[in-house]
């Protein structure tokens, strides 16, 4: 095994990296894959016993240069005083079984991934343990043996010259040299001139200048990868990037890879080499195997499970810089197009039989050693059991849905639902003190997990994962933390999460436990979480930092049905709501014995002794519900004590929905910001109406969409056509008129919901009338004529009885004398039951005789001053009423006799302005009881029909 106890050691590495940092300056070589990030330290590369560390925890280079191996002046010695001494004394990398060592000739580069040493160089052949190997110019050592990478198909090696730059990027190796015409078992990649890929299992080039070519046409002396691009350096002039020549990259120039998308469906039936969704991958392990850097996978609809063998120990494991998507149906191009909750893609763990969880997968998803370029996004992740229980607890105990050892992956849109652990049943992080590991954890729901301790999520040892838009439900244990369990220093920032129906029985902390951690919460929700002691949330040696949240509902056993405080915990809470949680002691807050809360600006049931701003209102929670928002939250109703109650130095930028704060004057308690939002549509029950019906008849209950829950709301007519004809009483929409569906069969009204907060909408309605059989009354009079809905109603209103009774009819078409009208104007007034008084000795008019069939009427109509008859003291009480005269006579009838209209402005043709009843005839009009004659004139001096007049009665007196 190689050691650190060799000077020369580190001199060859160094003069391969020297050569590169001397061509790059300042650019780093860089691992892209594996921890640690960027140059190593030298120290990283060695284990304390002094052998070289090849247990695949670090890859990339050493930056040697310019140090002195024992001590440097500027930056001190590679290795302190604590550490291993170098020792004199060689070890070799394997022999060829005659006494000499296995190359045979100059190595000039070395490289380290993992477990497996790169050497690159001008020797032929390698001999491993007396066997000759197809490993001209470049080989690989695994700690026992050397391999080649490929060969020329025959005997050879793939490459026929010598190699001086090795650099890896993840499974990637990039070698750069003399070499041209590279030999993938036996097919020439003439693009592969001077610097080509080995992925593992084939060499491929990088460009080509469009002619069968390699892009360099010299040797390249160094290579440097950071991220996605890799810089070469060589004797190399005007580079050829696909027949576009690069006349500025002599000597040094920049490759970047070009992303690839692989595509994953289980059904696919083409070549399944993921280039497509044709020719798709139909499991997700290989598409994982062949992913590279900067590339995405994109996975259809469908069940994946980690293995269709047999082997519990076997995950999908995350790569840094590779990014797996979900939700996909199978045929879009553009990762927008793909619907998460139409497309459901599911990584499953039931890898045995399906009716039995102990022999599923012990973790589903692996996210080890990653950083946040590692990514997982939209899917359900499901039937990871971590449940092997030994006296060693090893990672096949943690985290059944996902399991992240010194990882730093980026979770998004996915559900862990129903797995189970030990620690951690929907995921367990595990970090370290002297390097941040922070899981960036999305819009993630984790339900239905179980465990020992940590039911949705177990952080571990200094982790510190990021979670904003989660939610916890339904998830048990029956140990410590139902929804969540920090120990070990692990503080989280929890921002915009909700826990809700976790629960601990016999244990602590319902939604979460903290055991010597200090999470941060922002925005967050406890509602109806249970256990032994803190239903909401259970401290101990834990302080976290709470800040606008919620706990309401929650219940314990024994004590702190919100939050429970014990050894020395001494937890912060502002703007934050306990209400309505339960238990024998400490309901909302139970501090033991050396605990302590502070307390400031909240809502707090029953109060809180030593607490500053404390409000003891009931804060008006509306129950747990989407408000909007990626989480479920606890709306405050508009009278909520808690609006524009809180610290405004303390309160988020915005509310656990993502609402701005402050809406109103401060911010508000808890973690739901009131905001006045205004309706946003408006319903009636029933749009519908028979015909003929009364005055006040219910058309229809009228109710309103806002997004405020517990909103209250007026309503009001806002200017429709035919607004008039109905009326409002609360939220009932009732009729104002008698319809006649041969008249007009449907009305347009527009109404107006205005909420508690003055906020308004509006919306347009058609009301049809519905059309029922008519019976004709008249004989005279029938269902089609113009005028029968008024005749009818004229009748049934009792104002007329027909001009002969046998047969009976109406006499429609006859003109209407003004006897006729005084009956008519006087029965409109009060009624049909109306008798006017004893005529007496005198009708007051000179050709209106006692003995005249309409002398009371007649006389009556002129003592109520609605007539002053026709001239000379006479009546003419049998002569025709003209259309001018009806207006005045309905217009002092309806208002009274000392009504005068508004003065005319000319809108009959016929009716200019100065005739001696232009006023009136125009308030008739703009009253709706008369539209004319027709063409725009009102043939003033035309009699009125006994048609006519039952239209201007019925509109005059709006008769149902």
């Amino acid at each position: 095994m190689l050691t650190k106890n060799q000077k020369l050691v580190y001199v060859r590495i160094a003069l391969v990296i020297a050569m590169i940092v001397g061509i790059f300056g300042a650019i780093p070589v860089q691992a892209s894959t594996e921890k640690p990030k960027g140059t190593v330290p030298v120290v990283d590369y060695f284990n304390l016993d002094g052998t070289l560390k090849l247990d695949g925890s670090v890859s990339g280079s050493l930056d040697l240069q310019g140090w002195d191996v024992r001590s440097d002046a500027e930056r001190g010695p590679i290795l302190s005083a604590t550490q291993p001494a170098l020792q004199p004394g060689w070890s070799a990398l394997g022999e060829n079984n005659f006494g000499d060592g296995s190359i045979n000739g100059a190595v000039q580069a070395i490289a380290i991934n993992g477990t497996d040493v790169y050497a690159g160089g001008f020797f032929s052949p390698v001999l491993d343990s007396g066997n000759t190997l197809t490993a001209d110019y470049i080989a690989k050592w695994d700690g026992a043996n050397w391999s080649a990478l490929g060969s020329n198909g025959v005997d050879r090696g793939s490459l026929n010259n010598w190699v001086s730059a090795i650099a890896i990027s993840g499974n990637d190796v990039y070698v750069g040299g003399a070499f041209e015409n590279v030999k993938n078992n036996g097919t020439i990649i003439p693009e592969a001139d001077y610097i080509t890929k080995w992925d593992g299992t084939n060499w491929s080039a990088l460009g080509s200048n469009g002619a069968s070519n390699g892009s360099l046409n010299g040797s390249v002396g160094a290579i440097a990868i950071s991220g996605d691009d890799i810089y070469v350096s060589g004797v190399f002039t005007d580079v050829n990037n696909n027949r576009v020549v690069v006349n500025n990259a002599d000597y040094i120039a920049a490759y970047v890879r070009e992303p690839v998308t692989h595509y994953v469906k289980w059904d696919a039936s083409g070549m399944g080499d993921g280039s497509s969704w044709t020719d798709a991958y139909t499991d997700l392990q290989s598409a994982l195997s062949a992913a590279s850097a900067g590339d995405e996978i994109w996975v259809a609809a469908g069940t994946y499970k980690p293995t269709s063998g047999a082997d519990r120990s076997v995950s999908f494991v995350l790569k840094n810089g590779v990014a797996v998507y979900g939700g996909f149906a199978g045929t879009e191009t553009l990762r927008g197009q793909r619907d998460l909750k139409t497309n459901v893609t599911i990584m499953s763990g039931n890898i045995g039989d399906v009716g039995l969880a102990s022999d599923n997968s012990y973790h589903v998803m692996v996210g080890s050693n990653t950083d946040n370029s590692a990514i997982l996004d939209g899917f359900m992740v499901t039937g990871g059991n971590a449940n092997k229980d030994d006296l060693i607890l090893t990672d096949m105990s943690r985290g059944g849905g996902m399991y992240n050892s010194l990882g730093s992956p980026t979770v998004a849109n996915v559900v862990f639902n129903e797995n189970n652990a030990i620690f951690g049943g929907g995921m367990y992080n595990y970090g370290d003190q002297y390097v941040d590991h922070i899981p960036v954890i999305t819009n993630v729901i984790f339900s239905n997990n179980t465990a020992v301790e940590g039911g949705g999520m177990r952080n571990d040892n200094h982790s510190a994962p990021l979670l904003t838009d989660v939610s916890f439900v339904d998830n048990e244990v029956p140990r410590t933390g139902g929804g969540m369990e920090n120990v070990l220093q692990s503080n989280p920032t929890l921002v915009n999460v909700t826990f809700s129906g976790n629960s601990a029985p016999g244990g602590v902390g319902g939604g979460m436990s903290n055991i010597s951690s200090n999470p941060s919460l922002i925005n967050v929700t406890f509602n109806n979480n249970s256990a032994e002691w803190g239903g909401g949330m259970a401290n101990g040696t834990s302080s976290p930092n709470i800040v606008n949240v919620t706990f309401a509902g929650n219940t314990a056993v024994v004590h702190g049905g919100g939050i429970s405080n014990e050894s020395n915990s001494n937890p912060a809470m502002k703007n934050t709501i306990l209400w309505g949680n339960s238990s024998p002691a400490g309901a909302q807050i139970y501090n033991e014995s050396g605990s302590t809360t502070t307390v400031e600006d909240s809502v707090v049931q029953g109060g809180y002794a030593g607490g500053t701003n404390i409000i003891t209102a009931d804060p008006k929670l509306l129950p747990l519900a989407d408000n909007g928002g990626p989480t479920p939250t606890m709306a405050l109703l508009s009278s909520s004590p808690a609006i524009d109650a809180g610290d405004d130095a303390n309160c988020p930028a915005t509310d656990q929905r993502g609402v701005t704060r402050p809406q109103g004057s401060h911010c508000d308690i808890g973690a739901y910001e009131y905001v006045n939002q205004p309706p946003t549509d408006i319903s009636l029950s029933k749009s519908n109406v028979d015909e003929n019906l009364p005055v006040g008849t219910t058309v229809g209950t009228l109710s309103t969409t806002d997004p405020d829950a517990g909103d209250t709301f007026t309503y009001a007519f806002c200017g429709g056509t035919d607004d008039a004809s109905f009326s409002l009483t609360g939220n009932t929409l009732k009729t104002a008129a008698v319809f006649n569906f041969e008249a007009k069969s449907s009305y347009s009204i527009c109404i107006r919901s205005t909420d508690s907060g003055s906020l308004s909408t509006t919306k347009t309605f058609s009301i049809t009338v519905n059309n029922l059989v008519d019976t004709q009354t008249f004989g005279d009079v029938s269902t089609t004529y113009w005028a029968y809905n008024f005749i009818e109603r004229l009748y049934n209103a009792g104002i007329t009885g027909g001009c002969t009774t046998t047969p009976l009819n109406y006499c429609p078409d006859s003109t209407v004398t003004r006897a006729q009208m005084a009956v008519f104007l006087l029965k409109g007034v009060h009624g049909s039951n109306y008798t006017p008084p004893a005529v007496g000795g005198s009708t007051g008019f000179a050709d209106v005789p006692t003995t005249y069939w309409a002398a009371p009427w007649i006389k009556q109509l002129a003592a109520e001053g609605i007539t002053g008859g026709c001239g000379g003291g006479n009546f003419c009480p049998d002569t025709p009423v003209t259309r001018a005269q009806m207006a005045v006579f309905l217009l002092k009838s309806k208002h009274g006799v000392s009504y005068v209209p508004p003065a005319a402005t000319g809108v009959f043709a016929d009716v200019p302005v100065g005739y001696w009843a232009d006023k009136w005839i125009e308030q008739l009009a703009a009253e709706g009881i008369t539209g004319g004659c027709g063409g725009g004139n009102y043939c003033p001096d035309t009699p009125v029909t006994r048609a006519q007049m039952a239209v201007f009665l019925v509109k005059t007196f709006n008769l149902p």
